[in-house]
């Protein structure tokens, strides 16, 4: 299929593959989408941007690169940046089509269903999308698909309008009359609200005269001179910023026209530089409107489908997006007079480069073909497997693949080909094939484990799929190397057990418990292992802070305990190889919301032996280079590893330093090697019961906190 992307080259309309139906999605056949000028024109204009200047614009982008460049060094860092550099990126978050498809769980849509549908990454200007259930509402009306089109960006304009908690007979003002500038006033007008509206394109105040708007004005110092002396005394009742240039003072300047205690909601992209005096003596309520809605941005509800209940978020994105369509079969707002061109894909570049003309359309739609021409799934190329070498694939390829999994399995050839890529999204695909052009990239994860050829599948998605993956290729016999964890449910390890249990002859399964591997634990153990009497070992962890709404939180990451710290049990039991007795654990309980129960707890595990092991994982404090420190001690001596990359040794109060690293070395590469070396032998490189025995810790832990 053909779908429009960004890269330092400019637009490009590409050819990728259709997307697979999942869980919880829709798979609808695009007829229309908007193009978002704003939005849009900005990502253009950006990447457009040297990138020493993009840098110092973000600063958080040079400590990032900082960061990489102690922990990986130069070579490392360069290879990140030039891929960085060279990926393509998706546009488009605003559409209308036809249903083709429902993944399971999915209620309320059947094929056939006419939808309009929002969200980056998901309502692309593509012939085809796969969108999260939450994101889509039904449609009526055939003839209105090019109007429903725009449906997030009529969303965007309904919630400003909902935030300004503007009500019939006031007055507002609307800065900034672009299309989402236009269809606010729009929306205002249908509410029964006396507007006016600022913006120094000529065209866009004709066009909005021609819709019987009067009061629109190019410049503020305009509309001051000429509204009525009865607005200019009482003031504005709310104002809504929808303008996206950088023109000084503009806050303040809206503040002035304002009433006491008004309200002004910012939707557009302005630098925020406010007079206290202007906002302080009216006691004026300055807000943020965030896109389409309440649920944005939160994957509990975009992602997982979770709702709100209506009587206490009467107004989600959905449900504005369920009002905006309303209102357009109502004959409420005018949106036709707003569309400019209707174009077809293949002019993509053409579409764009209006927009960055002086004299600019205020929209333009992309047209899809109607008919519904046959999918063509994907060939997947035939790979021509060398005698001895084990043909393998990886589905995931996120950053940690990239950076990790990828090279170090290239570096391997003498007895690994990396033959295929899996991949979920085209954007995914087309940033893969660019990249890798030597490995052969596919979306159908179930088609690619037909291949009589392939031997291994490493996995490495978010980790809610990992069990489900993990199965699907040990019945069709293929080994697999999963990254942590293997799994998030107890009932999924149940399930591994039995799977194990029942089968005579099982393909082997390795969980990516790497830390085992290092150099640094070979030390470790050693140590342990020539004392006869127990040990203490304290593992202390620095980690990240991360943002509350991130994946690992969420059902896909399964928190930081489950997601992260199996890795942690893992490396104690391997290194203390004894069965434990006793667990305790606690979290620190705050009122904060921004911290989660899995940031910072504690957990104290007792041996049969009577060594007892102890974790630390903690998100608080300052930033620390040294994430990860281990410390043991016997009854006269004491080893402490910091961050796999140094080993002192304390005797009679003497320091030795007896491991040390240029870098951090978690034992990637040896992990990889010893997994490979063993599948030739039919050997499981870590046992299933050690495998299982971690995760069960993890869940046990999970229980206490």
């Amino acid at each position: 299929m053909k779908q429009v992307f960004l890269s330092r080259k400019g637009i490009e309309t590409k050819e990728v593959p259709e997307p697979v139906v999942e869980r919880g999605k829709i798979l609808v056949k695009n007829l229309y989408s908007c193009v978002s000028p704003g939005t849009e024109i900005s990502s253009l204009n950006s990447i457009k941007k040297n990138t020493l200047r993009k840098i110092i614009e973000k600063p958080q982008v040079l400590k990032s690169l900082i960061s990489i460049l102690k922990k990986k060094g130069i070579k490392s860092t360069s290879g990140i940046v030039t891929r960085k550099l060279g990926e393509y990126y998706e546009l488009g978050y605003s559409s209308s089509g036809i249903v083709e498809g429902v993944g399971e769980g999915v209620k309320n849509f059947s094929k056939g269903d006419l939808v309009a549908c929002c969200g980056g990454g998901f309502a692309s200007h593509a012939e085809r999308i796969l969108v999260p259930e939450n994101l889509v509402v039904k449609t009526k009306l055939r003839e209105n698909l090019s109007l429903y089109s725009t449906v997030a960006l009529g969303s965007i304009a309904m919630h400003a309008v909902r935030r300004s908690k503007t009500s019939i007979g006031e007055i507002s003002l609307v800065v900034g009359l672009g299309f989402i500038g236009q269809i606010t006033m729009q929306i205002l007008r249908a509410a029964g609200i006396e507007v006016y509206g600022i913006d120094p394109n000529e065209d866009f105040l004709k066009r909005l005269k021609k819709d019987g708007f009067a009061n629109v004005y190019k410049s503020f110092e305009d509309l001051s001179k000429k509204i009525s002396q009865d607005v200019m005394s009482i003031g504005f009742d709310s104002a809504i910023i929808t303008a996206s240039n950088k023109v000084d003072d503009l806050l303040n300047k809206t503040f002035r026209l304002c009433r006491k205690k008004s309200r002004v909601i910012l939707v557009g992209d302005i630098d925020i530089k406010i007079n206290r005096e202007e906002i302080y003596s009216k006691e004026i309520e300055f807000s943020i409107s965030a896109s389409y809605g309440p649920g944005r941005y939160d994957s509990t509800y975009e992602i997982e489908g979770k709702d709100y209940p209506l009587e206490y978020v009467r107004w989600t994105l959905n449900r504005n997006m369920k009002s905006y369509i309303n209102l357009i079969d109502n004959q409420k707002i005018n949106i036709s007079s707003l569309i400019d061109n209707i174009e077809p894909i293949q002019n993509a570049k053409q579409v764009y480069s209006a927009f960055e003309k002086k004299k600019r359309p205020i929209s333009t739609l992309f047209k899809y073909n109607p008919k519904n021409e046959k999918i063509i799934k994907p060939k997947i190329s035939f790979i021509k497997k060398k005698s001895g070498i084990i043909s393998s694939a990886l589905v995931g390829v996120g950053g940690f693949s990239k950076e990790v999994i990828i090279p170090n399995l290239l570096k391997m050839r003498a007895y690994n080909s990396l033959d295929y890529l899996c991949v979920r999204k085209p954007i995914s695909f087309l940033n893969s094939s660019s990249f890798y052009k030597n490995i052969n990239v596919v979306n159908d994860y179930n088609l690619m484990l037909k291949k009589k050829s392939l031997d291994v599948i490493f996995i490495s998605t978010r980790h809610n799929d990992h069990w489900q993956l993990t199965k699907n290729a040990l019945l069709n016999q293929k080994h697999v190397f999963c990254e942590k964890p293997l799994c998030i449910e107890p009932n999924e390890l149940k399930e591994i057990k039995m799977f194990f249990t029942k089968q005579k002859v099982t393909p082997i399964l390795v969980t990516g418990f790497n830390r085992r591997f290092s150099d640094s634990a070979k030390i470790l153990k050693g140590f342990i292992e020539k004392n006869t009497s127990p040990i203490f070992l304290n593992y202390t962890v620095n980690a990240d802070k991360l943002s509350p709404d991130s994946w690992i939180y969420s059902r896909e990451g399964g928190g930081r305990n489950i997601g992260e710290a199996c890795h942690f049990y893992d490396l104690i039991l391997f290194l203390i190889n004894d069965k434990y007795t006793n667990i305790q654990a606690s979290s620190i309980n705050s009122d904060n919301k921004n911290l989660h129960k899995t940031d910072n707890f504690f957990v104290t595990i007792k041996f049969n032996n009577g060594s007892v092991a102890k974790l630390n994982y903690t998100s608080a404090g300052s930033t620390n280079d040294k994430k990860e420190i281990i410390e043991v001690r016997n009854i006269s001596e004491t080893l402490i590893m910091e961050n796999f990359q140094k080993i002192t040794l304390t005797e009679k109060n003497k320091k030795k330093i007896i491991y040390s690293s240029k870098f951090p070395d978690k034992g990637y590469e040896n992990q990889y090697q010893s997994f490979f070396y063993n599948l030739k032998l039919n050997k499981f490189s870590i046992s299933v019961e050690e495998q299982i025995q971690a995760m069960n810790l993890c869940f046990k832990v999970e229980e206490l906190l």
